[in-house]
């Protein structure tokens, strides 16, 4: 099923992977898994968004579709999309998706141009994908979830954030550096939902891991 109103051509933005990972890509999967709590994480973040039956749910930078296809098996009557800007990924959404029957509508494009008119989806999902942008990025996909959210819909976000303890500051030299991931460090994403026009922006819950504090986070269209 297609969402109201949403684009048969959608915008496709020039893309070049990174051939690093693209070469890592098969095992990409069990790599996140490992290092970031991944089942755990992700499974909270679907928690926390409380999916219904019927519910438009959107994922911007999908990846390989794992937060997608665990959408699906918890809600099967949620009609969920995903979205990411590299075709080969896409690819695999959709050979996953056939694989296991659970129907995922897959789009080629980025988040901060996304191809769905306005208030059209009830739930925007986000994982590990945020820190991957300039700040002026972030501000942009955060305006467009206000943009494409039903009143009351909402964005929820798993990522990094700022460390607390001694060990995760040392893993923040180590592992975390770069303009992108600065305002994660500072914990300024709540900042930019708002500035965004999101409402009651805030973390939810973190968690540590082998390369720093991963955090959830939740935004409202009021």
């Amino acid at each position: 099923m297609t969402a109201p109103g949403a684009s048969s051509d959608p915008f496709h933005p020039r893309y070049v992977p990174k051939a690093s990972f693209d070469l890592l890509l098969p095992f990409y999967p069990q790599l996140v898994s490992w290092l970031l709590k991944d089942e755990e994480t992700r499974a909270r973040l679907i928690e926390q968004a409380q999916i219904g039956a019927g519910h438009q749910v959107l994922e911007i930078g999908c990846g390989t579709g794992e937060l997608a296809l665990m959408i699906k098996l918890r809600e099967p009557n949620a009609h969920v999309y995903a979205l990411d800007p590299d075709p080969d990924k896409l690819a695999r959404v959709m050979g996953k998706s056939q694989e296991y029957g659970y129907p995922i509508r897959v789009y080629r494009g980025v988040s901060q141009r996304l191809p769905f008119p306005t208030e059209a989806i009830d739930r925007v999902m986000a994982s590990f994908v945020i820190h991957r942008l300039t700040r002026a990025e972030k501000l942009a996909a955060f305006r467009e979830a206000y943009r494409v959210l039903y009143f009351e819909g909402s964005l929820h976000v798993l990522d990094f954030a700022p460390p607390v303890t001694r060990w995760e500051q040392l893993l923040v030299r180590c592992f975390q550096r770069g303009e992108r991931i600065q305002p994660h460090l500072a914990g300024e994403l709540p900042a930019l939902m708002a500035q965004a026009g999101l409402v009651r922006a805030r973390e939810t819950h973190s968690v540590s891991t082998p390369i720093g504090r991963l955090a959830l986070f939740e935004a409202y269209r009021s």
